[in-house]
């Protein structure tokens, strides 16, 4: 970073001994005493053009191993399950015993982690592969499901069998017409957010259903004074559950998995400028970027244009089109921060800049830079509009390091 500035926003004692650690007075750090040299247009595309590109490689690397490792993983539960569950387990699950509870446990752990790792296998913007892992759930759902049915009314045929046994039944087979049809609908989705919240819903179903199915059992199995082996699977079904319910927990289990594999620093931050550009191909990113790269001029912005965090798209226009590398700084801010303090910050850094370098800086702000009624079509080219600055300026106030779009711009 060229030049970080930090200035201290009015809040509150409390929340300014909370953020004490990124929260500084007011201070200027340059790395050169020199003046900054604006880069040429085409030196500043082929540095990002490289990035991009480097990035999009180790991007598709990174997907198969992720996709690799897990599918593997949940190959060897299926493995494990149909070799020694279904030939061996249901007859254990017969006996009302202390290895009827071993089987049921060690059946329902096996049939959890494939369904944890496929859920895993897949990044969440890789639409293809969440269709295709969707499509062999089903299918594999449906072979182990109505096999189980098979046997379930096998094992309890009985000529008058109980309200609860036949409840239990019920919920089976609502499971599983419910479980298809949700997949289904899924898979026609053609947002990568929607197919993701499809896949959690799919999994979240079918556990609560199977909680509730244990639950059926063991009411039966009281009545006749036994403990049903069934509750063995109810703390298996629960810990994942807790884990598919919680957005949190199930992204930040693939976070940790993506960042063992993905390995060092610089692979992390080239794959991460690649998801953010997207599907897009290097070349046609950085003619996109090139088309929309503005900045306006310090002198034009008045504390009235930030003084609200709401967007104003008609500052827009007191931005002009900019090529890469002749823009002298990135403004880096969060719009939920102290808006008086910032404009204090940012005029005695552009009272600086000018001392040191006699000119008066052009700055890229999101504010006057982005179209605000078309966000979408700039954003993804976000890295690129940052590497065609000279320096990053970051105004790190109370809410900066809360800010997702402020993180990824560090």
């Amino acid at each position: 970073l060229s030049h970080i500035l930090m200035f201290t926003p009015r809040i509150s004692s409390r929340d300014a001994c909370v953020g004490s650690i990124s929260i500084g007075c007011a201070s200027l750090a340059s790395t050169s005493p020199t003046q900054v040299r604006r880069r040429e247009s085409g030196e500043s595309e082929r540095v990002v053009l490289a990035l991009m590109t480097h990035g999009q490689r180790r991007l598709q690397l990174l997907r198969w191993r992720i996709g690799a490792g897990c599918v593997s993983l949940a190959v060897l539960s299926a493995v494990l399950y149909y070799a020694w569950a279904v030939p061996v387990g249901y007859d254990m699950r017969q006996h009302w015993g202390t290895d009827a509870f071993v089987a049921s446990f060690a059946m329902e752990t096996l049939f959890c982690c494939r369904m944890l790792f496929l859920y895993l296998a897949p990044l969440p913007d890789d639409i293809c592969f969440m269709r295709v892992i969707l499509g062999v759930e089903v299918a594999s759902f449906l072979s182990c499901q109505l096999q189980m049915l098979a046997w379930h009314y096998a094992l309890h045929h009985q000529p008058d069998p109980t309200t609860v046994l036949r409840l239990a039944r019920f919920s089976r087979s609502i499971r599983i017409s419910v479980v298809v049809l949700i997949a289904f609908r899924t898979m026609c989705q053609t947002q990568a957010t929607s197919l993701r919240a499809g896949m959690r819903m799919v999994l979240n179903v079918y556990l609560v259903l199977n909680m509730l199915e244990d639950v059926l059992f063991a009411v039966d199995s009281f009545r006749e004074g036994r403990i049903a082996p069934h509750l063995a699977e109810f703390p298996v079904d629960a810990v994942l559950l807790s884990i598919s319910w919680s957005h949190v927990l199930s992204e930040g289990v693939q976070a940790k998995l993506r960042r063992c594999l993905e390995g060092r620093r610089a692979v992390a931050s080239a794959t991460g400028v690649a998801c953010l550009v997207g599907g897009l191909p290097p070349r046609q990113a950085l003619v996109q970027a090139r088309d929309r790269f503005r900045c306006v001029p310090a002198a034009g912005i008045a504390y009235e244009h930030i003084a609200s965090n709401v967007p104003r798209p008609e500052l827009y226009a007191l931005s002009t089109a900019c090529k890469l590398g002749r823009c002298d700084a990135f403004i880096s801010h969060s719009w939920h921060d102290d808006a008086e303090a910032k404009w204090e910050a940012l005029s005695v850094w552009r009272l600086g800049f000018c001392e040191e370098n006699l000119w008066d800086p052009t700055l890229w702000f999101d504010k006057f830079c982005i179209n605000q009624n078309c966000i979408e079509v700039d954003l993804p080219c976000l890295p690129i509009f940052l590497s065609g600055c000279s320096r990053l300026v970051v105004l790190c106030g109370a809410t900066y390091l809360s800010r997702l779009w402020c993180i990824i711009e560090i």
